[in-house]
């Protein structure tokens, strides 16, 4: 079973409001992400960090002997979470010193040591590319697949893969440099839609293809979310879907009847 250490040293103080002792939390059997654990551990300093995550480990591996279940350290990994200057700790699992790496992959989404996010942005774009060459085949100019079938794939594929837990890489969004790589994606695929010629530019294909651009669709998702989850103080109101437990009995309707003059 793979394991992940995470450490971090002053970076997520703008996250987390006040410092937390790490704990661990036994991988559910029945979970299909049961076989990958990590460990976030956090310290004011880098010894402190290096002590707490050594502390983790000696509990995980006497709980995995309780067990019968061995954690390979040759698949363990471990990340430093710094702006400061790099320096690796001695981190040890199964008495065996664990790799050092840059960036590491969680839930799908891909961390680096200093939370920039720049290499998820980049997978989410080239996963998006590679998604829409593979609909040259069935989507030509004069056949294939018509403006409602791409729009559909669009909205259900292409947009939900480009949003994937916008909350966690919202920082990253607001650089323009990032934004225009997610763009660049969106554009292939409405030039698919529309079928316009490829040297449209990037807001008017928005506009032929009939779908909001990406940019637009992750800053409503995210102010939804803080929202929905009193994450905003804003006092701006918007209209959200009621649930069927409050929906108003026919009966109990208002009837309007119009007047004839």
């Amino acid at each position: 079973m793979p394991t992940r250490i995470v450490l971090s040293a002053g970076i997520l103080e703008r996250v987390v409001k006040r410092p937390f002792k790490p704990r661990i939390f036994k991988p559910h059997q029945n979970n299909s992400l049961g076989r990958c654990l990590a460990i976030l551990t956090y310290g004011k300093t880098l010894s402190e960090a290096e002590v707490y995550a050594n502390f983790d480990l000696a509990k995980i591996e006497n709980w995995a002997m309780e067990n019968k279940i061995q954690f390979k350290e040759s698949k363990s990994k471990a990340m430093l979470i710094t702006r400061k200057r790099r320096h690796n700790d001695n981190i040890y699992l199964n008495n065996r010193r664990l790799e050092w790496v840059t960036d590491m992959k969680y839930l799908g989404i891909h961390f680096d040591s200093r939370l920039t996010f720049q290499k998820h942005i980049e997978q989410i774009a080239e996963k998006s590319w590679t998604f829409i060459h593979m609909l040259n085949k069935t989507a030509k100019l004069h056949w294939g697949l018509g403006h409602k079938s791409l729009k559909t794939v669009c909205e259900g594929a292409v947009v939900p893969l480009m949003t994937y837990v916008a909350l966690v890489w919202e920082e990253a969004f607001s650089k323009q440099r990032l934004l225009r790589k997610m763009q660049s994606a969106q554009l292939l695929i409405n030039i698919k839609t529309a079928k316009v010629y490829r040297t449209i530019p990037y807001e008017a294909s928005c506009v032929m293809a009939g779908v909001l651009p990406v940019g637009i669709v992750i800053a409503g998702n995210l102010q939804q979310y803080k929202r929905k989850h009193g994450l905003d103080s804003s006092e701006h109101q918007y209209d959200m879907p009621l649930q069927i437990t409050e929906w108003s009995h026919p009966a109990r309707r208002a009837t309007i009847l119009e007047q004839e003059n």
